[in-house]
């Protein structure tokens, strides 16, 4: 939206981002969503103390279930926790962080950067592509 401001109040000329308030700098207080964060989380999260994103209500990213308070279920992260964490990532369930998909206990042998998506560089092998 237009982000120029009323020279008298602050209050932002054509209203807020949806997900912001008052002098739209502020983001919905926990439980409340939306454009003038008018509505409740208990919509799409179950209550209003939940967690959930200020724009549109969705659990934030690495939690799930009705009170949006669950940490993804292992092999699992983002948004609805619906992106699978690296088939790369070491160990046996390839688990990763919940939000961002890091993988835990790094990456197989061959592979590297934090989500172990890339093979190791040409003359590198080995964990961590360390080997040469």
């Amino acid at each position: 939206m237009d982000n120029t401001c009323n020279n008298v109040n602050g209050t932002c000329n054509k209203g807020c981002d949806v997900g912001y308030k008052g002098l739209c700098k502020q983001k919905c207080q926990s439980g409340f969503y939306g454009l003038d964060c008018n509505k409740t989380c208990s919509e799409t999260c179950g209550g209003l103390n939940s967690p959930c994103n200020h724009g549109n209500g969705a659990c934030d990213p690495g939690y799930h279930g009705a009170s949006c308070k669950q940490v993804c279920d292992i092999g699992y992260h983002g948004d609805m926790c619906k992106k699978a964490c690296s088939e790369h990532c070491a160990g046996e369930e390839n688990s990763c962080h919940h939000i961002n998909g890091s993988c835990d206990l790094g990456c197989d042998a061959g592979y590297q950067s934090a989500l172990c998506t890339k093979e190791c560089d040409t003359g590198f092998y080995g964990v961590d592509c360390a080997m040469v």
